[in-house]
């Protein structure tokens, strides 16, 4: 009897100790998900347990925009899948050098690392109550991107590109439902009242359909993901065209400007630094801190092309900009 007192009571100091050293970060959003606000019945569907953080609840839910400066709201994103293990690195610098360029108070920064499908979605959606006209957006998501089969016959080559979400690591047979799709992403971000909307996206949306050939190393890795119905299937022959991105749901129908490390049609990587795209750009924004970031991106272009053209017999590296 003693023994077992003693065995609670020793489980019972734990606990509370554990309790009131738990810290959280100071950018990353813990609060519920509000769900009353989730209009999609599929997401809906598919809340899970541990999708319960949220963005934007610790600021005032509407505030009046009489003579109110414009403001800056920043969404960084990271998921590791596969065989990639800096993405959330990567969304966490991206989201730290956002926040010091732009002066954003810490209640208008969201960073989703391990983020699950339904946390961006609704983060972008709750994002739709907060934002004002003239307002800046600045959305990421670093992690790997593939495609699945177009379900509304709006694409031109058959498929919609998808990011992947660490919904695909609880799922035997990950589908459409497990990954944000172009058309979702589209969706959202175009719902926002702001023309103002950068959005960057580290992920490629070609690579090994073998898990073999997809295993971690030292060099250049595939940021892409294949498994049950993403990224499969061999593409239809327009899916194979130098000119994806003329797809009726393409990612270039984003409003704002786009920061891609990849079109549909091609590949990014993550090296032992991180994501190839995310560490260059962040690397440049240091050595030109007044240099717009439309000029970043240009001299990241430009640094990448003639840095990493080639790696190890792999495609010329290429990095576009939508506007």
């Amino acid at each position: 009897m003693k023994i077992q007192r003693l065995s609670i009571s020793v489980l019972l100091l734990c606990y509370l100790t554990l309790t009131a050293c738990k810290i959280s970060h100071p950018i990353l959003a813990r609060e519920p998900i509000d769900q009353s606000n989730t209009d999609d019945l599929a997401v809906q569907s598919t809340l899970l347990a541990h999708t319960t953080r949220g963005c934007w609840q610790s600021m005032t839910h509407s505030v009046p925009n009489n003579g109110r400066q414009p403001s800056t709201f920043i969404l960084a994103a990271g998921a590791n899948v596969g065989q990639l293990i800096f993405s959330d690195q990567d969304a966490r610098q991206f989201a730290q050098a956002m926040q010091n360029r732009f002066k954003v108070p810490t209640q208008q920064v969201c960073l989703l690392e391990s983020v699950y499908r339904v946390e961006f979605e609704q983060a972008l959606r709750d994002l739709k109550r907060r934002v004002k006209p003239n307002d800046r957006v600045i959305i990421f998501f670093s992690g790997a991107g593939a495609y699945v089969r177009d379900d509304n016959g709006d694409e031109a080559d058959q498929v919609d590109e998808v990011l992947i979400t660490l919904d695909v690591q609880d799922s035997k047979h990950p589908d459409r439902q497990d990954v944000v799709t172009d058309d979702n992403l589209v969706r959202l971000i175009n719902q926002l009242p702001t023309e103002r909307v950068m959005t960057f996206i580290d992920a490629g949306y070609e690579g090994s359909r073998h898990p073999e050939n997809q295993e971690r190393s030292n060099q250049a890795r595939h940021k892409f993901y294949a498994k049950g119905e993403i990224g499969t299937f061999s593409l239809p022959l327009a899916g194979r065209q130098s000119d994806r991105m003329e797809s009726a749901g393409g990612l270039e129908h984003i409003k704002g400007q786009v920061f891609a490390a990849a079109l549909e049609s091609q590949k990014a990587y993550e090296m032992k630094q991180g994501g190839l795209f995310t560490h260059s750009f962040l690397k440049v924004l240091t050595h030109y801190p007044d240099a717009s970031l439309t000029q970043v991106f240009e001299y990241t272009q430009a640094e990448m092309r003639k840095k990493f053209g080639l790696i190890k017999g792999m495609k010329l590296w290429q990095v576009f900009r939508f506007v």
